[in-house]
């Protein structure tokens, strides 16, 4: 099930107040769910100086800068391959990992700083920010010695659902632009399935053949 599902279908059956802390809580459930698959390590109680993720159903950026100041990023793309029977299906998680240059990781934690990332509300806080069952979820992850932070944002590069003069749609769009421009993601991740074997696999709401 998505991540943009199963936050409706939470929010659905929740009040006003009981919405933020139970979705966030849900969200950081979900991410739980893939840094355990991924074999990472949470950063929910990271030593580090500063460390800020970027999640999509089947993406992860990850940029810290450590305690001995030094810097460190990845581009995790990931995707289910899916075989077996019917009856006795099989599911394997496929990882391919990128390292980010250390200046492309200084360039990403400042410009990302300068975007407010360490204090954006969550979505569910903005008053009728809108929320879907399809298209793209990303969830930020921030944090350092002292604390730790998550929250998500719907379809944030969509003008169709999204109000371009929200302050935190601006921030959140001059986050993802500077990182499309910087290590593009996107294309990673087209370079990640072309390179797939043949077979059955499923990324996202996305189920794809190649033969």
């Amino acid at each position: 099930m998505k991540l943009t599902t199963i936050l409706i279908l939470f929010f659905l059956s929740y009040s006003a107040t009981a919405q933020i802390d139970q979705q966030q809580a849900y969200v950081k459930g979900y991410i739980n769910d893939h840094i355990k698959s991924l074999g990472i390590e949470s950063i929910d109680s990271t030593t580090n100086i500063k460390v800020y993720r970027i999640w999509t159903d089947y993406q992860l950026v990850h940029l810290e800068q450590k305690a001995d100041s030094t810097f460190n990023g990845l581009l995790v793309n990931f995707v289910t391959k899916r075989s077996g029977t019917p009856k006795k299906p099989k599911e394997e998680l496929i990882i391919h990992s990128i390292k980010i240059p250390d200046s492309s990781v200084m360039h990403l934690l400042d410009s990302f700083y300068e975007f407010n990332i360490e204090t954006l509300k969550d979505s569910h806080e903005l008053e009728n920010y809108p929320q879907g069952l399809d298209g793209n979820t990303f969830v930020f992850e921030v944090a350092n010695a002292n604390s730790y932070r998550i929250y998500s944002y719907w379809e944030p590069l969509n003008d169709r659902y999204q109000n371009k003069e929200l302050p935190e749609i601006i921030s959140v769009r001059g986050i993802l632009k500077t990182l499309i421009s910087t290590i593009s993601p996107p294309k990673h991740f087209a370079w990640f399935l072309d390179k797939l074997p043949k077979g059955s696999y499923r990324y996202g709401g996305i189920n794809m053949v190649k033969f």
